[in-house]
Order: C-alpha cells, then structure tokens, then sequence
C-alpha cells in the first residue's frame, strides 16, 4: 500500500502590480520540495487569470481563492486531511492569518523582505542582505528558527550548474552584451528610459530584452531593440543561459537579483518597486551592483 505524498501549500499572488517574484521564488521551493516526494499546492487571489494560469504549471495544484470570503477555511476545505507545511509568501498577511492555519498545518514558513509586521512561524526566511536578526526576533514566537540572508536564497537549480561552469567569469574587452529584465511589469515605462540611455551612449552593445508575454506595448519595445541589434525573449525559462551569456544587465532589486549575484553577472541596479529599495542600497553598497536612477533626464 503506497503512502500518500506530504502536502505543501504556497500562498502567494501575482498579478499586474505585485508581479511574479512571490510566486517564482516559492516555485524554486516548490520544485526542491516536489523532487523530494512532496506534493505542491498553489492558494492564490491573483488578480490575473492568464498569468495565474502561465505561473501554474509549477505547481501540482491551484486553488483559486475567492476574495469576499475566509481563506484559512477555504484551504481547509479544498484539503481537509491538512499539509505538513503551509509556506507564506505575502506582505497582507500576517500573525493573525498564519494562527488561524494552526492544527491545520504541521509546519509554517513566513517568506518576507520586510521587518513591518509579526509572524506566526515556525520558520522565517528572508533573503536580503544585512537582515537585522533582532528586529525579526521580536516578530516571531521565541522557537522560530530564522533563515537570514542571501545564503537561502530560493533559486533553481541551474544557477548552481551554470555558476560552477562559468565562475570566475573572465572578461576580454569591451562589453557586448547587455541583460534587460525588470520583472513581470513595464512601470512608468522604465523600459524605454533604459533603451533611450542605451542609444544616447553610442555603444556597441546588443541588449537582451526579457518580456513577459503580457508586458505593456511589447510588441514596440521589441522593434526597438531589434533596431538595436539586438534580440526579445518573452516567458523565459532559460533565464540561467541567457544571464551566463550577458556581459551587463540592467534589473531591479527583486528576486533576479540573487539570480545575477550567483552568477557573478555586473548589474546596474533600478529601484521599481519602494520594497526594493534597501535591498538594492544595501547591495550597491557591498559592490554587488551598482545603484542608478531612472530619470528620463538623467
């Protein structure tokens, strides 16, 4: 008689404005976590059904939860034997949310990047650098155990086999090829900011432009850059080779940024989202990247 595979349950959301890296990084876990037997669920109040249903494949199961009504009860309802672990990747969800899952789940993780509220965990996770300890000690019950730092980032394996293959990178002249990837979004039109600094330099530099298929005017900003000379890649899942390949990239200071750090990619850093930035001061700081603005002006 076989046994039934553990379950994990991931609550996160993507959509158009908080884009996919809550979901992209518990999608990582998910796939360590499934290679070790696990089953995996996805509970999400997206607000975009076609990117719910593109982000859905990374996980055995979906459950679409309906906004006007209890979510603890509604996970209880879709799997009434419980999980083993309930992972909580959410910046509107906190301590309170978390102990109404209690006798439901054996196990809670807490993914965040912002010391602002409490957390009923068991685990707390929080990849950015210089995390105060501290701080999160105070928002946690005192047994918690807490993963700080950009030790446990939450990357794919293939970062890892390509690191190992092309570390320490070795660079023979000028820079030819130039990364773009800001995320799921377009905002306030960063992307042509970015383009436009690229043709007013006058460099031979061929940009690599990622785009999620639903990226505001995609089809424009791809005859910019074939203009360029260079080339669009839309819904990516070889974001590991094409970071390998590039010389510089330009991306925000979300979750890629672990990305291009494991792959010792240099990186002019763009604040898009205000959560970004102490990570994205705090890397600049360390010479992991450097930090720019996007003024049209500038």
């Amino acid at each position: 008689m076989s046994v039934a595979a553990p379950l994990a349950v991931f609550r996160a959301d993507a959509g158009a404005t908080v884009g996919w890296g809550h979901v992209m990084r518990c999608a990582a876990l998910a796939r360590a976590l499934h290679d070790s037997g696990w089953r995996c669920a996805w509970a999400t109040l997206s607000d975009n059904a076609a990117m719910t249903e593109r982000l859905a494949g990374h996980f055995d199961e979906i459950l679409s939860l309906v906004s006007d009504q209890d979510e603890p009860a509604q996970m209880r309802a879709r799997w009434p034997d419980g999980c083993g672990f309930l992972v909580v990747d959410h910046y509107q969800r906190d301590a309170a949310y978390a102990s109404a899952c209690r006798g439901w789940t054996d196990k809670i993780l807490a993914i965040d990047d912002l010391v602002e509220r409490a957390h009923d965990c068991d685990l707390l996770l929080d990849m950015a650098p210089n995390c105060d300890e501290i701080e999160y000690r105070a928002r946690v019950p005192d047994d918690a155990a807490l993963l700080l730092g950009p030790a446990y980032a939450l990357l794919r394996p293939e970062f890892a086999t390509i690191r190992r293959r092309i570390l320490p990178r070795r660079y023979e002249g000028a820079a030819r090829r130039i990364l773009l990837a800001l995320g799921a979004t377009n905002p306030k039109g960063v992307l042509d900011t970015v383009l436009d600094a690229i043709e007013r330099a006058s460099i031979d530099l061929a940009p690599d432009l990622i785009l999620a298929w639903n990226t505001p005017d995609k089809d424009r900003l791809a005859a910019r850059v074939a203009q360029a000379g260079g080339q669009v890649h839309i819904d990516v899942d070889n974001m590991a080779e094409l970071m390998a390949a590039a010389d510089l990239a330009v991306g925000a200071g979300g979750m890629s940024t672990w990305e291009r750090c494991t792959l010792g990619l240099p990186t002019l850093l763009l604040v898009i989202a205000d959560n970004q930035r102490i990570n994205a001061e705090a890397l600049s700081a360390m010479g992991a990247g450097q930090l720019v603005t996007a003024d049209a002006d500038s």
